[in-house]
């Protein structure tokens, strides 16, 4: 099959949904161009339903999970030991855990998913060294970073009820550190049962063998009540809001813009590191002139036309491989619309030009934005 013909065959390709009758919600996507298989589950809960006192505790659960089999069963090491590999993250909205391996390994996988969702199994040993994980990660990946702090900064500048405003690792280290072998009890009860999961498997499978399984191993788990939180939505922002961090040893070489991937309403954010010597007015000056000259004279058709082509690429691109496949049907699924997956790109091929000048005008004016600057130390 060439690629462009395997692109159009995966882009088309049928899934079939079921739910189990204690709420698990199952995602089969068959593949018969590999003979890998992967496993993704969803979880409905993000750092957006953490009290604003107990931030981290969404993060911290998915390293806990790792250890939730019971006395003796190391996930990573079965898994491993069977030639699969995988991982999880979490977002603000929802938590995901994937696995992926040849397919004679999906009933490992499948078992191995329901051991960990069946029960709180977390020894307190556990949770106190992966405690002590995450409070390094934050040091590491933050506070030892000279950019670290930036995503965190910005969120809390931006949002001021939603709680968007603190980080998915957690608000600081001493919030991380003073969680309880309690909270996660707690956390796990409300959130980790089939009705509040989705099951995706992707790959060289049988639909009816991916339902037998999924019956067989998830099926007796109690079921348990679907988060349906409500937020604090943000009001719209009618002011511009300032901060400015002096830091050591700064480098400016590079400019990004980028949009966070939230499900309620988020940010368009520009990132710009200075060349040396360049004044930080100036900088910002020459990026409303881009954004000025956008609004007013709109996208040229060749402009146009190249990213189109580039948001054509990177959908298709989306779309190969099993642990795509799953992310992205388990993702849509949880927005309501697994269909979403097959009709991503014709949403991009219908919009306007206009359109998205209407979209920058809107959206996109100087006395609005949160503007955060890190510039050196006296």
């Amino acid at each position: 099959m060439r690629f462009e013909e395997k692109l159009n065959h995966l882009t088309h390709k049928p899934y079939h949904r079921s739910t189990l009758p204690n709420g698990l919600t199952l995602l089969c996507v068959p593949d018969d161009s590999t003979r890998m298989a992967c496993v993704c589950i969803l979880y409905r809960v993000g750092s957006r339903d953490e009290h604003p006192d107990k931030t981290g505790i969404a993060h911290l659960f998915e390293h806990l999970m790792f250890s939730n089999c019971g006395p003796g069963i190391d996930f990573d090491e079965v898994m491993q030991n069977a030639g699969a590999e995988g991982n999880a993250f979490t977002s603000p909205d929802t938590t995901q855990y994937y696995n992926i391996a040849p397919s004679s390994c999906l009933e490992l996988m499948i078992q191995m998913e329901a051991i960990r969702m069946e029960g709180f199994k977390i020894s307190k040993k556990d949770f106190g060294i992966q405690q002590k994980v995450v409070i390094e990660e934050f040091s590491e990946h933050y506070l030892n970073n000279p950019y670290g702090l930036f995503s965190h900064l910005i969120m809390d500048l931006s949002y001021k009820t939603h709680p968007y405003r603190w980080p998915v690792i957690g608000k600081d280290r001493e919030q991380i550190a003073a969680l309880k072998y309690e909270d996660a009890e707690e956390f796990y009860h409300r959130y980790y049962h089939p009705s509040n999961a989705i099951l995706v498997v992707s790959g060289h499978i049988q639909t009816a063998e991916v339902e037998a399984l999924a019956e067989k191993y998830f099926g007796n788990i109690r079921p348990g009540i679907r988060n349906e939180n409500s937020y604090l939505q943000e009001p719209a922002q009618r002011i511009s809001r300032m901060k400015i961090l002096r830091k050591e040893k700064m480098l400016f070489s590079s400019i990004d813009c980028y949009l966070t991937a939230t499900t309620d309403p988020g940010l368009i954010l520009i990132e710009g590191k200075l060349q040396q010597g360049v004044r930080r007015e100036e900088a910002e000056a020459e990026i409303w002139n881009l954004l000025n000259k956008l609004q007013s004279e709109g996208i040229d058709p060749h402009t146009w036309e190249k990213y189109m082509n580039k948001n054509e690429t990177a959908y298709y691109f989306s779309q190969v491989g099993v642990i795509n496949q799953a992310l992205n049907y388990s993702y849509a699924e949880w927005l309501g619309d697994p269909d979403l997956v097959l009709h991503e790109f014709e949403n991009y091929r219908a919009l306007k030009k206009e359109e998205v000048t209407a979209a920058l005008k809107k959206y996109v004016q100087p006395e609005y934005g949160n503007y955060l600057y890190m510039i050196p130390k006296d």
